[in-house]
């Protein structure tokens, strides 16, 4: 389908539902058959129109550019602490990702590790667990268990189990977050800063 093609029929049709509603509307004492055959044009007309807007909607979803869009929307809605907002964006870049490039493409993983972000800040920790299972899955996949971005997702799947009190569960996972990042990233670096930290805690906490 071609979106500027679907947006051309879209006006056209639009256009001559106008025509069509303002003559009938100029003239009331037009015959009942006439008026009839009006308005049934005009029906037919949206219904091609709704069908149109369904096809322009799935052609404009298969757009990489829209989905990229959406999470950037979300991702200022989150930073501003509007996580309804963000969620809402980011299940929209989500779908987007997933029928533009394929469930298992890495930016599907980092669009459910957005999503699984804003679930953590609403305390809905079950539901960020199940994407963030699933990101490391893909990322695994396309890039092999010692990639960053999968060591990544490890260390987010510890830091949910460490946040719920699940420290021994979590123990693991940071500490192989950990390992795998020291092999890429310089020891100053923010990312393995930060997970170092918690794997410090977490593992006090187990020997407590």
């Amino acid at each position: 389908a071609n979106l500027k093609k679907i947006n051309g029929d879209l006006q056209a049709q639009e256009a001559q539902a106008d025509v069509i509603k303002s003559k009938t509307k100029a003239k009331p004492a037009a015959s009942k058959p006439k008026v009839e055959e009006a308005l049934k044009k005009i029906k037919m007309m949206q219904q091609e129109l709704d069908e149109a807007n369904k096809e322009r909607d799935a052609v404009t979803v298969m757009l990489p550019e829209i989905a990229a869009e959406y999470r950037e929307l979300g991702g200022h809605a989150w930073h501003n602490g509007d996580t309804a907002k963000a969620q809402s964006y980011y299940e929209k870049a989500l779908n987007a990702y997933t029928k533009c490039m394929g469930p298992e493409h890495p930016e599907v993983a980092c669009s459910m590790g957005d999503l699984a972000n804003v679930y953590c800040d609403q305390g809905r920790f079950p539901n960020a667990l199940e994407l963030y299972q699933q990101a490391h899955a893909i990322h695994a996949k396309a890039f092999g268990p010692d990639h960053v971005d999968t060591a990544g997702d490890l260390a987010s799947l510890g830091l949910v189990h460490a946040v719920q009190g699940n420290h021994k569960e979590a123990l693991p996972l940071l500490k192989d977050a950990y390992d795998i990042m020291g092999k890429s990233l310089e020891p100053g670096h923010p990312n393995l800063v930060q997970v170092k930290q918690f794997l410090d805690k977490t593992a006090e906490v187990v020997a407590a």
